[in-house]
């Protein structure tokens, strides 16, 4: 069953139209605690780039079958990327 929770509207960080397309895809499975850390980093090294301005940006997480909390982990940190200006998408396989 695939759901996709939640998706930015993909624009750049800036007026100035996108350059390049930066696709990040992260599978996970039973990692709850690691994937918020991971993600969490991932969050602030695109934020701190220098190239963020001109680069529209999207991160892909493909959950196989979790039984942990990954999902509520997954929705938690969709809406911070979200916020971010950072396309966020997932899914459960």
């Amino acid at each position: 069953m695939n759901e996709n929770i939640s998706a930015a509207s993909g624009k750049c960080h800036s007026d100035q139209e996108c350059l390049y397309t930066l696709s990040i895809s992260v599978p996970t499975y039973n990692r709850a605690t690691r994937l918020s850390r991971s993600l969490d980093e991932l969050r602030e090294t695109i934020l701190n780039s220098r190239l963020i301005k001109s680069i529209f940006i999207s991160v892909y997480v493909t959950d196989n079958g979790s039984t942990d909390n990954t999902k509520a982990i997954l929705v938690e940190q969709s809406k911070k990327f979200n916020a971010a200006g950072v396309s966020f998408f997932h899914e459960s396989v």
